[in-house]
């Protein structure tokens, strides 16, 4: 593997700070740092992206995946868990 065969996977974000793949279920992750931080994914070919969650918890800077969840961790210090499938009501702070 040389990167001589670079291909764009989803174009058109901004301000990606961390992305993590589940390969699990077949999607990217990433989050964004804007005025309004995002939690998006897509299709690992970049297909269907969709918001997760609009934050309202401040910068993230960090994502991971586990499971039925997606972990993301604010500039606050705060780690917080959101169902991955976006199913209402599962937005919960994980260690503050």
């Amino acid at each position: 593997m040389n990167g001589s065969n670079v291909t764009a996977v989803v174009s058109g974000i901004m301000n990606v700070v961390d992305m993590v793949d589940d390969m699990v279920t077949g999607f990217l992750y990433w989050i964004t740092s804007t005025t309004q931080a995002k939690v998006q994914r897509s299709n690992l070919n970049g297909s269907g992206v969709e918001d997760i969650y609009v934050s309202q918890l401040g910068t993230l800077v960090g994502v991971a995946v586990f499971e039925d969840f997606v972990y993301v961790v604010s500039s606050h210090g705060v780690i917080w868990k959101m169902d991955k499938f976006g199913r209402q009501g599962r937005l919960n702070c994980f260690v503050h």
